[in-house]
């Protein structure tokens, strides 16, 4: 990442695909290179970044900016970094004369060649080590790390996860059975898991979940035992749902009449909703695409904004600030959601920001808002939204002998046990015993599962016979020869989570 990251800037380019300075390289490996394309008159800067990973032989390479180049520098600075050596400045490559620098890329290396003068650091205060098995048993109770810290050789896999102090308040739930009580958690540090929304990916993505340890097949992470302590944040439990449906405001073709799209204007600068008794044009929440947009809809008057329709710009302004009314990303097919969005500016404003009121016929003074969108015109119209699938109850859980590394956001491979939240008080938290999320046994725990309380998960497998227990009482034992050894890991929901006392054995 340093030979990329360290050798850029926001605005730099790549060059673009099929270009001599970005694809594979003739030996093996393959080459990237950067640019800035706006520096002034009389510099050039660029980086490459050159890899040979899985190349069988050193190769020799000339890297030719084009002729007529002016301002071609007289040498480029070369990082390098292989399995012995990390990140090293070496030896720069000199201006051969015609624009060309020459290099010798060494197999199973990385190599930046850049007109910048940055980057790098101190070498390592210890050396690269040697390869060797992991460590086994292993254990980690995360003290001994600064806060926001990563801990030694976890691997993020989904969410993100880093040494945090314990807040206040949380508790351990006692290890004697079921009705002892709980006991204070003592402080300190935790592993927490601090992602509590889907993120926008580029593929797939797994679920919240870092994996540690060895997949490699004769290694001791076969025959073992994980435990972890365990505790959802109270910040997880999930808010009740709101009371009926949610009017949303949408594109749709212009009805003669304005039947299901008629406002009539309120004296406070509301728009109230014909034939919606106490409803007015508002906003009903965040929208998820658009930082900073609002999804429209109908709201109760009392709550609702004002509206003022600019006459210059034909922009209808919330409550005569700096948001107006907006169709999502400027779509012409009706059905499109409409939101309120940061004003634009600009001789005219964007079309999917433009609005008429047009007289209809559906109540005195009503009119319908147009948009300058289609022709014939879009109009704001309203649909019921069905309720949003109901958030999945925050849960926890540990796997155990992963043996197979799977992009794109499949359950783990490994012997999982899952525990949900309680849904309240009074009833156990619903586990399952689960390999690559179909489940082997499942159940609920004797006592509840509150948000705050930690509680020790253990998972363990000898030969077939895979056993999950919780709070030192098992909960299921099973036969199953879907893996013989592999990683462990621990994981959540989209929501906070908090783990303690990791241990392999």
């Amino acid at each position: 990442m340093a030979h990329h990251t360290q050798f850029a800037e926001p605005g730099w380019v790549h060059l673009p695909r099929g270009a001599p300075g970005l694809g594979p390289l003739p030996g093996g490996g393959a080459v990237v290179t950067r640019f800035n394309p706006r520096t002034p008159a009389g510099e050039l800067e660029f980086s490459i970044v050159a890899h040979t990973a899985g190349a069988a032989n050193a190769q020799g390479v000339t890297f030719v900016l084009p002729a007529g180049t002016h301002f071609a520098p007289s040498a480029l600075n070369v990082w390098f970094t292989n399995e012995t050596t990390a990140f090293a400045r070496v030896a720069p490559v000199v201006n051969a004369g015609d624009n060309r620098y020459s290099i010798v890329l060494e197999p199973n290396a990385m190599y930046t060649l850049t007109t910048r003068g940055g980057g790098g650091g101190p070498a390592p205060a210890n050396p690269v080590p040697p390869s060797a098995p992991f460590p086994f048993p292993y254990a980690d109770d995360f003290e001994g790390y600064a806060a926001g810290a990563y801990p030694r050789y976890f691997c993020d896999e989904g969410g993100a996860f880093v040494v945090a102090p314990l807040p206040a308040g949380f508790t351990r739930a006692a290890q004697a059975g079921p009705g002892a009580p709980a006991a204070p958690a003592g402080g300190g540090n935790a592993y927490f898991q601090l992602v509590t929304k889907v993120p926008i990916v580029w593929e797939k993505n797994p679920d919240p979940y870092t994996l540690i340890g060895d997949f490699n097949k004769g290694s001791q992470w076969s025959n073992y035992t994980a435990s972890v302590d365990v505790a959802i944040d109270p910040s997880a439990i999930p808010p009740s749902p709101p009371g009926g449906p949610v009017q949303a405001a949408v594109t749709a073709r212009c009805a003669p009449a304005g039947a299901g799209q008629a406002f009539v204007p309120a004296p406070g600068g509301q728009l109230a909703a014909v034939g919606a008794p106490g409803q007015c044009l508002g906003t009903t929440g965040a929208n998820d695409l658009y930082p900073g947009a609002d999804d429209v809809g109908l709201q109760a008057c009392a709550a609702a904004p004002a509206w003022a329709l600019d006459a210059a710009t034909r922009q209808l302004r919330m409550g005569g600030g700096d948001r107006c009314l907006d169709v999502l990303s400027a779509n012409a097919s009706a059905g499109a959601r409409v939101i309120a969005f940061a004003c634009k500016g600009g001789a005219p404003v964007d079309a999917n920001q433009r609005w008429a009121l047009a007289g209809v016929s559906a109540a005195p003074g009503a009119v319908a808002l147009q948009s300058a969108l289609d022709a014939p015109p879009l109009c704001v119209g309203f649909k019921p939204l069905p309720p949003g699938p109901e958030a999945a109850q925050p849960y926890v859980f540990l796997s155990m002998r992963i043996g197979v590394y799977e992009r794109n956001g499949p359950p783990p491979s490994g012997y999982t046990l899952r525990v949900a939240l309680s849904e309240n008080a009074t009833v156990g938290g619903a586990w399952a015993l689960q390999f690559a999320g179909a489940s082997l046994a499942q159940g609920v725990t004797a006592a509840p599962v509150l948000a705050g309380v930690f509680h020790r998960a253990t998972v363990s497998a000898k030969g077939g016979a895979v056993t999950a227990s919780w709070d030192g009482q098992v909960l299921a034992s099973v036969t199953d020869d879907k893996s013989g050894y592999g990683m462990a890991a621990v994981g959540s929901g989209w929501h906070a989570a908090w783990f303690d006392n990791f241990e392999v054995a």
